[in-house]
């Protein structure tokens, strides 16, 4: 009984203890002071064409809807300045603004093309100094106008920020790895032995019906939204393809196939479909989800001239069978295994000829390798690797699939079959 009690007056303290906790976490923002903030879910980078920075910022103002209904209506107002610098924008739009910026709910930096490529380092100097910008805010580039993408509505969340993040964190059916946070694209920025990558956002067509007018969401997640200033776009958004960059300067994109051979080489791709035509004769295709991959770089030396050898593993469940005909057997798995592992090959060769060939960039990881591996050869060739070294290194593919043999006992279904 005892015991009983001692340990009643245990949780009794506990929860005492937590409760005067979360009083003290929480007293430092009082209601009237989130009032006076104007909250910054996403801004947009670009280069004006003076040459000075625009800023647009998409800023959330909520507010309560009426005394005893718990719900909050969100007013979003989208601003743009220019200025010499970010922290000179950011100034001027303070100065249109009745409530102070807080950009420590930043969730999205989105970046124009023209300002990765003039003004990246600029960008990430800002980011990383300013105390409230979080390090896990998501890096995008966009071949888009800024106005075009902040401007865009939301089509299933409540503010543009949490959709685009939901977007990247969303991994079904999708390559995941594309997006980098700042605090990874600033580990490679600033490496000598890789080159960054991160993903593109673009504007996707819209046809049909609105999701977000036929959504039921949660009003504690939607609750109600006003949009002052200009007009937003109806449109949606899409992660397509990857920004690739060098020297500290965006230097080009790959589209959404050449990102996943990148990912490939990198053992980052899971959860994503591809489909393969049948190996034989006929036509059909068939859909294979790749569940996770992995890659293991083994450099070497011939002659005091590195060779990389790649060998690259994926494992795969058929989804769908678009040929009537098609018997899944033994044989037709070793066939669908072979024909995945050919597809792998195109695609990786595709990146390898773009990015390592033409570009000389390395977002495979090569130099890096090299660097922990061998680290008195890399020294050697450290000041040619990206003006001859990498483009002229031999690089070996060696790929395993492993397609689920668990698909045996499901064939396809057949026109009149009873169930």
């Amino acid at each position: 009984m005892k015991t009983n009690e001692y340990r009643m007056i245990r949780i009794f303290f506990s929860v005492v203890l937590l409760m005067l906790l979360s009083v003290s976490l929480t007293g430092c923002w009082s209601s009237h002071e989130i009032d006076n903030l104007a909250l910054i879910d996403i801004i947009g980078i670009d280069q004006h064409d003076s040459g000075q920075f625009e800023l647009t910022v998409s800023i959330i103002s909520p507010a309560p809807m009426g005394a005893g209904t718990g719900k909050i209506k969100l007013t979003t107002v989208v601003e743009t300045a220019t200025g010499k610098t970010l922290y000179e924008a950011i100034g001027k739009l303070s100065s249109t603004l009745s409530k102070e910026i807080y950009l420590g709910n930043l969730g999205v930096v989105v970046v124009s093309e023209k300002a990765a490529r003039d003004k990246m380092e600029s960008v990430l100097d800002f980011l990383k100094r300013d105390n409230h910008i979080r390090p896990y805010v998501q890096i995008l580039i966009t071949r888009e106008k800024i106005i075009d993408i902040i401007k865009t509505e939301p089509q299933l969340r409540s503010n543009l920020g949490s959709e685009i993040q939901r977007m990247v964190t969303n991994k079904r059916y999708r390559h995941t790895g594309i997006v980098k946070d700042l605090s990874q694209f600033l580990k490679d920025f600033s490496s000598d032995t890789k080159d960054p990558f991160t993903g593109e956002i673009r504007l996707a067509a819209k046809k049909g019906i609105n999701i977000a007018e036929k959504t039921n969401l949660p009003e504690s997640d939607v609750a109600q939204k006003d949009t002052k200033g200009s007009e937003q776009n109806a449109g949606a958004l899409s992660l397509q393809g990857s920004a690739i960059f060098k020297h500290k300067k965006y230097i080009g994109w790959l589209d959404d196939q050449e990102t996943r051979g990148l990912l490939l080489l990198r053992g980052e791709l899971t959860n994503d479909i591809i489909v393969l035509e049948y190996p034989q004769e006929g036509s059909g295709s068939i859909s294979i989800k790749i569940n996770k991959s992995s890659s293991q770089l083994s450099p070497r030396f011939i002659g005091g001239q590195p060779v990389m050898d790649v060998t690259i593993k994926v494992d795969g469940d058929i989804l769908d069978i678009d040929y009537p005909d098609f018997k899944l057997t033994v044989d037709q798995i070793n066939q669908l295994n072979a024909a995945l592992e050919e597809e792998i090959r195109q695609e990786v060769m595709t990146v390898l000829d773009k990015a390592q060939k033409q570009w000389q960039a390395d977002v495979f990881g090569f130099g890096d390798t090299i660097y922990h591996q061998y680290p008195n050869e890399w020294n050697q060739i450290a000041n040619q690797w990206r003006n001859g070294g990498l483009a002229g290194m031999e690089v070996n593919i060696s790929i395993v699939a492993n397609i689920s043999r668990s698909g045996l006992n499901k064939d396809p279904v057949k026109a009149n079959e009873s169930r």
